[in-house]
């Protein structure tokens, strides 16, 4: 571990840098991910109007669509590189954390170092608070494995002011789209955590680069 107070500063500031690369990866990774579910759910309308329709090819194209989207090694790739941009996150909050424990030991930085340190406290906080508080209730769903089956109709729901059977591909429309609420609830809270967290990354590691400068001042000349 290094022991001057310009190495302990340094060692911070790379520390929040390597967060930093992580934190992008991640995101470069949500987007991706955002961008394949949306994909899916307009398929999934255009299999609907399809079997709604009578189409007696959409179950077929539906299935062959799922087995060529559901590639294992990809997912297994995902669920590896996840796992190791985790362990490289978890790791450089340890090591600031080491970094700002050397820096306690120099009167003239703790009081920079500690703004940091609020800052990390800040930031770990927020990947675990829940910006997902008051999402919509999603009841009376369908059994999706029904929607394959090409006899369309369904018994009347209870309560229904109409005697006509319904579509039970209506009904898992209706599901979909209260799924949809649920969905841009969910994206809001994740656009809200991504806001914050980032002006709290930002923040601190603007706050180290400023221990950096200080511990560079304030150290001996030779």
């Amino acid at each position: 571990m290094p022991e001057s107070a310009v190495e302990l500063a340094r060692s911070l500031e790379a520390c929040l840098e390597e967060v930093l690369a992580v934190y992008t990866i991640q995101g470069e990774h949500a987007e991706a991910a955002k961008r394949h579910a949306e994909a899916t759910r307009a398929r999934f309308d255009q299999v609907m109007a399809g079997l709604k329709s009578g189409d007696p090819t959409a179950r077929q194209d539906w299935m062959a669509d799922i087995s060529a989207r559901t590639d294992m090694t990809s997912v297994s790739a995902t669920i590896r590189d996840s796992g190791q941009l985790s362990l490289r996150w978890e790791t450089a909050f340890c090591d600031a954390y080491d970094a700002l424990i050397g820096l306690a030991a120099f009167p003239e930085l703790r009081e920079s170092a500690g703004r940091v340190s609020e800052l990390i406290r800040t930031l770990r906080l927020l990947q675990v608070e829940s910006f997902n508080a008051e999402l919509p209730a999603v009841d009376d769903s369908p059994q999706l494995q029904d929607i394959f089956r090409l006899d369309a109709k369904v018994e009347p729901e209870v309560g229904s002011q109409s005697g006509e059977a319904s579509s039970k591909y209506d009904r898992v429309q209706g599901f979909m789209g209260r799924m949809d609420v649920m969905y841009e609830k969910i994206q809001e809270g994740f656009a809200e955590k991504i806001r914050l967290t980032d002006q709290a990354l930002h923040a601190a590691l603007h706050a180290a680069r400023e221990v950096v400068e200080l511990a560079s001042h304030s150290e001996p000349q030779h």
